[in-house]
């Protein structure tokens, strides 16, 4: 299951963390200053972090298959809408909503998935998955800037679009296959979510690691793309600083499921941030 699982991040995070590639190319054909282009981004971010919320609580319901469906059907119909936007405000909601609940309906549900179907190994399963993140950003910038050269922003949208059918149909034919496992594994479940949780202090820690950790990760994707063109590189050679600067998630991503195994997940949380 985790290389379907590794194409759904692969095309999901990837699509988003090469923004990047897109933002000057925005910036000019609208007359938008940087400020609003970070903030097409920023309003993905924030529907991303808040629908993550709803997005496992609807798995817990009803299963991960019809939330990563509705995922799919939401990021491709945001990449098409793109294509027709001419206002900032159009860019916000279009991009905003559709590829923030995109993202938001891949990650949480699949995490659960796996976690449930495979309770063994799942460290193994999500670390090996998961390295779909750090390649997506490894491959997709300087395939997007050559697509972007060639056809224009607009047709590399809509490209996005159809690829998000073709790597998301695996995961939809493996989760239909998983679909009963969820219905048995939750009439043993016992206990609700509960609001207690947020006063738990190791869970605020955690929450505010990932809010820095990932403040810096997507600074430093979003701007270094427009910041080598710049310094006159064309966007296709850019676009590969982006991809290189993503060596350091692969190899931790590659390593986690090892570190886990070895030292326990407070151990290997605190050899991360260290």
């Amino acid at each position: 299951m985790y290389f379907p699982v590794f194409l759904l991040l692969m095309i999901t995070f990837g699509s988003q963390l090469s923004f990047g590639v897109f933002f000057k190319v925005i910036a000019n054909e609208f007359g938008f200053s940087r400020a609003l282009v970070s903030g097409i981004i920023l309003a993905s971010l924030i529907v991303y972090g808040i629908s993550s919320l709803l997005s496992g609580r609807l798995t817990d319901k009803w299963g991960a298959f019809p939330v990563v469906l509705s995922g799919l059907v939401c990021g491709s119909l945001g990449y098409l809408l793109i294509t027709t936007a001419r206002s900032f405000l159009e860019l916000y909601i279009y991009y905003g909503l559709g590829i923030g609940l995109c993202v938001a309906s891949s990650y949480a549900p699949i995490s659960a998935t796996i976690s449930k179907v495979f309770p063994e190994k799942k460290e193994k399963m999500l670390s090996f998955a998961f390295l779909g993140i750090p390649f997506g950003q490894l491959f997709l910038p300087p395939f997007l800037a050559t697509l972007l050269e060639k056809f224009g922003w607009r047709m590399t949208s809509f490209s996005l679009s159809v690829l998000l059918w073709l790597f998301f149909l695996p995961i939809l034919f493996q989760l239909w296959k998983y679909r009963k496992i969820h219905f048995r594994i939750k009439e043993k479940r016992i206990g609700k979510f509960d609001l207690i949780f947020f006063r738990n202090p190791s869970l605020w820690m955690l929450l505010i690691t990932g809010l820095v950790i990932s403040a810096g990760f997507h600074f430093l994707s979003i701007h270094i793309v427009p910041y080598a063109t710049d310094l006159g590189m064309p966007l296709s050679l850019a676009a590969l600083t982006l991809s290189f600067s993503n060596l350091g998630s692969l190899l931790g991503t590659f390593s986690a499921w090892y570190l886990v195994k070895q030292f326990g997940h407070k151990k290997s949380s605190s050899y991360s941030c260290a």
